[in-house]
């Protein structure tokens, strides 16, 4: 994550290769404001939606499968999307 972590989505994975949400935390924010917050929660949401659904949908599965800072990038543009149309 982005120096001291924010946020974190945990999840475990079988042995057939099935991934489950365990939790989602959210830790103190760098500035306290909103917008701040906002892109936090909606940064969990995108990766325990990856996690979730890689199982069962080829785009989710072909996020996961990237490297952390690939998906990363597509996430961070998903909320800049979001954050834009606010």
């Amino acid at each position: 994550m982005r120096g001291k972590a924010v946020g974190k989505t945990r999840y475990t994975e079988d042995i057939l290769g099935r991934t489950k949400v365990t939790g989602i935390e959210i830790g103190k924010q760098r500035k306290p404001d909103r917008k701040e917050l906002i892109d936090t929660l909606l940064h969990e949401y995108y990766e325990s939606e990856i996690i979730t659904n890689q199982n069962t949908d080829n785009f989710y599965k072909k996020l996961h499968k990237m490297s952390s800072p690939e998906m990363h990038e597509w996430i961070n543009k998903q909320i800049a999307d979001f954050l834009k149309k606010r």
